[in-house]
């Protein structure tokens, strides 16, 4: 997902101006593993916001860390449809408060 969507233009020209992107990795390889901090802080991440496990799990949170949108398992409408839904659920969430 990342290359093929968090990398597009359409979705970096819209959260650039809009969002605020973070990548918890979670590597399975001993090679690949992250420091410990950082692996503390993204376990802190998935227990509050993917106790499941669910990998990929996209969130779309609001400005107080609640939980607007779950998008479980890779996405495969392609960036500029997931763009469109995220425009929408952001707009959606924004009327609502």
């Amino acid at each position: 997902m990342h290359k093929e969507i968090f990398e597009s233009e359409d979705f970096l020209k819209y959260t650039n101006d809009h969002l605020v992107l973070v990548n918890a990795d979670f590597p399975r390889l001993k090679k690949d593993q992250l420091p410990k901090d950082l692996q503390k802080s993204n376990d802190a991440l998935a227990d509050k916001y993917n106790a499941e496990g669910s990998f990929p799990c996209t969130l779309l949170l609001d400005g107080n860390g609640k939980i607007i949108y779950t998008w479980k398992g890779f996405y495969n409408k392609g960036a500029e449809s997931f763009t469109y839904e995220v425009k929408q659920l952001v707009e959606n969430n924004r009327t609502k408060q």
